[in-house]
Formats: C-alpha cells, structure tokens, sequence
C-alpha cells in the first residue's frame, strides 16, 4: 500500500506541474483582449479620429462605442486572469497535497474550456476521485500539512 501512495504523490506532484504550466497559457491568453482595451482608450482620447457625416446624419458615438470596448474587453481579461490564478492555485494545493475540495472545484472548472482544459480536467478528476488519494491528502492534513 505504501507503494500505491507514492505512486499517487507522484503523480499529484506532476499534475500539479501541468496546472502550473497550464495557468501560464491561461493567463498569457487571457492578455489578448488587451488590444480592445486599447482601441477603446485610444477612441476615447480622440486618437483615433472619426470622420463627421458628410450628409447631415447622426455622428457616431464614439465615447459609447470605445467605452463598451474598454469594458467588455477588460471584463474578459480579469476573467481570464481570475481563471489563471485559480488553476494556479490548484497546481500549488496539488504539489503540497492540501485542499481536496479546491482542487476537485479547479479541475470542474477547468473542464468548461475546451480542449486543453476539458483534457485535465477530467484527468485530474478521475484521478482525484480514485480510491486512496483523498486519503493522501488526509494523511497530510493529519501530518500538520508538513
């Protein structure tokens, strides 16, 4: 039995470095919607210039238009980097085998962004609920979290 539970700290230790690697991807992803911000600050600030109507119609919003740009983009980049940093923490729960529940929650998770994300998540969820690895995580927690 011993055997079988540094097999599984073993492979927590590697899952954890796969979340690790994976919240990087994450969070590098999550920077591109930067370029809508940009657009919509540079709307904004009248750098971008708008051309006026030339037959008497309406002018273009342009303050609602680049601010619904700065919002939505900024939305989804504290989105993704919400993402990130849970996925991360879930690699570090992982790696020092703590908190069963957060990594179960972060593996869920992970399984709504296809397909690099539904790949591990439904590893890591088939391996933590396995047999004998929530008692891993038991024996820890009873250790003092050494």
């Amino acid at each position: 039995m011993k055997n079988t539970e540094n097999k599984d700290v073993k492979t927590l230790q590697t899952l954890g470095i796969v979340y690790y690697v994976y919240a990087a991807m994450v969070a590098l992803f999550a920077c591109f919607p930067l370029i809508h911000v940009t657009i919509g600050v540079l709307l904004l600030s009248g750098v971008i210039p708008i051309p006026e109507p030339t037959h008497g119609g309406e002018p273009f919003p342009t303050h609602l238009f680049g601010g619904m740009f700065v919002a939505v983009g900024s939305i989804i980049v504290l989105f993704g980097w919400a993402k990130a940093a849970l996925i991360f923490y879930a690699g570090r729960c992982l790696r020092n085998l703590q908190k069963h529940t957060v990594c179960l929650v972060a593996a869920a998770v992970c399984c709504f962004f296809m397909p690099l994300g539904t790949a591990l998540g439904v590893v890591s969820l088939v391996f933590l609920l396995k047999d004998g690895v929530r008692d891993v995580f038991d024996a820890r927690d009873e250790l003092g979290g050494l």
